[in-house]
């Protein structure tokens, strides 16, 4: 049942690169990226160079600014560590099983 419900939520996260718009989060080493559902999910990032290469798994977000442009790069799109529909309320996302016993 457990393992039902965390498949569920993993499935309503929409791609990363699906994104409408992002933000850096109140957490400067976060991301957020906002859906047009309305669902932002915030995933660990850190401030990269504007013109470094993704590695595999990774997203350089640009900022969009006429007098400073800063860039972040997201460590692992495949793992989001927040989620929220509410503006209020984050929901935390931590695989409370291992990775290997979900398979």
């Amino acid at each position: 049942m457990l393992i039902e419900m965390i498949a569920q939520v993993l499935i309503l996260i929409p791609a990363p690169e699906r994104y409408e718009k992002w933000t850096i989060n109140e957490i400067p080493t976060q991301v957020e990226l906002i859906h047009k559902s309305g669902i932002s999910v915030s995933y660990d990032a850190e401030q990269a160079p504007c013109n470094a290469i993704p590695k595999s798994g990774q997203m350089l977000m640009k900022e969009d600014s006429s007098f400073d442009q800063r860039c972040y790069m997201i460590l692992d799109k495949q793992d989001p560590q927040f989620v929220r529909r509410n503006p209020q309320y984050w929901l935390r996302i931590k695989n409370s099983i291992p990775k290997k016993d979900l398979e």
